[in-house]
């Protein structure tokens, strides 16, 4: 929603200064919308891209990215001050250069020390953790309503 609502406010100014009918309007439109999505839309394929069963280039900036990030990751649960940056850039209030100034890198570097295997020279962990599986039939509890027995008024609770 943060994009669309940057994209309102780039045609909001556009009609402001040009005529809708102008035979470039369309194009000047379309340029600042590049510009805005081109941060969130990197960040989205990016990740995307340190998962193993995903298809696509691995650029050096790519895995230097993912690399950072999964230590900005680690030190958001050490350290509340990047954590709230992280959370602004995730929520695109700040640009994610933000993650690179020095106040914020020293932090991660600190916090990553910290953790074993997470260090200098240490890579990244290059995989993800795996994803739950469903519980068999026998391991789930009961959903079913319970149903009251005749005569006995069902209610919706204390109130």
């Amino acid at each position: 929603m943060t994009v669309a609502a940057a994209e309102a406010a780039a045609l909001r100014d556009l009609l402001d200064t040009r005529s809708i009918d102008e035979p470039r309007f369309a194009a000047r439109f379309f340029r600042q919308a590049a510009r805005i999505i081109d941060v969130p839309w990197g960040i989205a394929g990016g990740g995307d891209l340190r998962l193993h069963g995903v298809e696509g280039p691995r650029t050096p900036k790519v895995r230097i990215v993912n690399a950072y990030v999964a230590r900005v990751l680690a030190a958001t649960a050490a350290d509340p001050v990047v954590g709230r940056a992280f959370l602004r850039v995730a929520n695109t209030v700040d640009r994610p250069e933000k993650l690179l100034r020095p106040s914020i890198a020293l932090r991660v570097l600190r916090a990553n020390r910290a953790r074993p295997g997470i260090g200098r020279g240490a890579e990244a962990p290059a995989t993800t953790p795996p994803l739950p599986q469903p519980r068999r039939a026998q391991e789930t509890t009961a959903t079913a309503a319970v149903v009251p027995p005749v005569g006995i008024e069902p209610t919706l609770g204390p109130f």
